[in-house]
Order: C-alpha cells, then structure tokens, then sequence
C-alpha cells in the first residue's frame, strides 16, 4: 500500500447504532425489563437502524456515483458507562474486574447485536487495556463479526487507566476480527500525538479517530475558556499522513460537520490521484 500519507481512502459512511448506555443489567434494574425483553430491544434498535439505511440508500444512490452503501455499526460501551458514575473516564473498575468477568458481562450484548444482524461493532471509549482484551477475546465465540476498538484517553500519550496508548493498540492489534484501533470522545488535538506515538504498533492496519466538538469542557479534565477547540475538518490532513481510515466525531458533533470532514477526505484523495 505503500506509506500512509499516499494511499487512497475509501470514503465509507458508517451509520453507528447508539446503545452506549443501554445494558441486559441496567434495563432490569431502571426499567424492569427481563432478559428477554432487553434483548429484543437490542434487535428492535437494529431493525429501525436497517429500515433508516434502506430509506436513505433508496433516495440517494444515484445522486453520487462514488458513494457506498453506509453500514451499520452497534455501539458497545465500556462496562464503566453502565455504572453512571463516569468510570468509563477513569478505568477503575480494571483494578477489581477480572478479564473473565469483562468477558462474561459483555457476552449477552455482543450476543444481541450479533443476532439482530450487525456484523460490525464499534466497541468504543474503553478506558483500560483490560476490558479490551477481554472484548478481544469474547470476539472468538462470533467468528464472523468484525469490530474496531476506540480507547478514552486522558492525554496525548494515555489512556485513562494510565497504560499507555500504544500499549493498548499492541494489546488487540493482532487479532483478524479488529479491523481498526483508535480514540473517540477526547479533544482533537489530542489525536495527532497519540497517533504518532503507536505508529509502530498499528503496523498495516488504520486507525480510527472520533473527538468530541464540543467548546465546554472535555473529559481530560480541561474546561470551557481554557483552550481554543479546533474544528475536526482542519485537523483531518493530518490524521490521514499519520494512518486514520476512519474519522468521525463524537460529543457535540453535528451532521455539517461531518459534512465538512467529508469534503477534506474527497479533496485529498483527488489530490493524490492527480499526483
């Protein structure tokens, strides 16, 4: 493919089916839902995901010869977003949950997505290298699912649990089923340097970037007045020389800025096909 800052992109949408929060656990103990009913939440959520893609694949597909179909991916939170406490920002839980036990309590969620149809999981905000190993390894029981997995980073070299981010790229880069690793709900100007610093680690395969936009605070700990919040388009050249396939943003991300993200993409792959 030769070096990165070269190759060609593939301008991908990628329709993300948000059950962050949404837990087997916390629709029993806040909705008094059983098992069974969570589950075909899960699948109801899916099935209203499929028909917005059908919908909007029928209105469009002619309109831009160069786009694909978006595909959907399920949104698989940190054990830590279930907690209400704000530990997926923190990683606490790694220091008392076994793998097994990460393993055990994502498998009905993993499992419900699988069966509703989604071959593609976004397993993202994972604040410790732990639970991702633990997702990794879930993964061998659902041979024909793929995922990325987006850490949450607590500055420009770690992630929230203090290991660093090129150690967490390292811990799940080699599996088939991880297509991508990257960070997701953090400041943009936090990715550049965490890219460059698990360059080596990622080896062939891209990184996956989504930050947040928002000029309030940002879960690093900075607040609104402290830093000027640039916009993700102008950051994106140079996520793309330092390997992103997949950007995106997260908090407070709106659909014309993603637009604008988009037009970058499409301008710079232009550019190195006239080259």
């Amino acid at each position: 493919m030769g070096q990165t800052s070269l190759r060609q992109l593939r301008i991908r949408s990628f329709l993300i089916l948000v059950c962050f929060e949404a837990s087997i656990q916390g629709f029993g103990e806040f909705g008094g839902l059983s098992k069974e009913d969570a589950l075909r939440l899960f699948e109801k959520a899916t099935k209203v995901a499929v028909e917005a893609v059908e919908e909007f694949w029928a209105e469009n597909k002619d309109k831009d010869p160069g786009q694909e179909k978006p595909q959907i991916a399920g949104s698989l939170g940190p054990y830590g977003a279930s907690q209400h406490d704000y530990s997926e920002y923190s990683g606490v839980y790694a220091d008392k949950m076994t793998k097994e036990a990460l393993i055990e309590w994502h498998r009905p969620h993993v499992e419900a997505m699988v069966n509703s149809g989604l071959e593609l999981i976004a397993m993202e905000t994972i604040p410790c290298v732990v639970e991702a190993e633990a997702l990794v390894e879930l993964l061998k029981d659902f041979p024909k699912t793929k995922a990325w997995i987006c850490y949450s980073v607590k500055d420009e070299e770690h992630i929230f649990h203090g290991e660093t981010f090129a150690d967490g790229v390292r811990a799940v880069i080699d599996s088939d089923q991880i297509i991508a690793v990257g960070c997701n709900c953090c400041n943009p100007v936090s990715v550049a340097p965490l890219l460059r610093s698990a360059k080596t680690a990622i080896g062939t395969k891209p990184f996956v970037v989504y930050p947040d936009q928002r000029d309030d605070f940002c879960f690093d700990g900075r607040k609104g007045g402290e830093f000027i919040m640039p916009t993700l388009d102008s950051l994106v050249p140079t996520w793309i020389s330092l390997g992103a396939g997949y950007i995106g943003g997260c908090c407070h991300t709106t659909p014309a800025m993603i637009q604008k993200v988009s037009e970058v993409v499409r301008k710079y792959n232009q550019s190195q096909l006239n080259h």
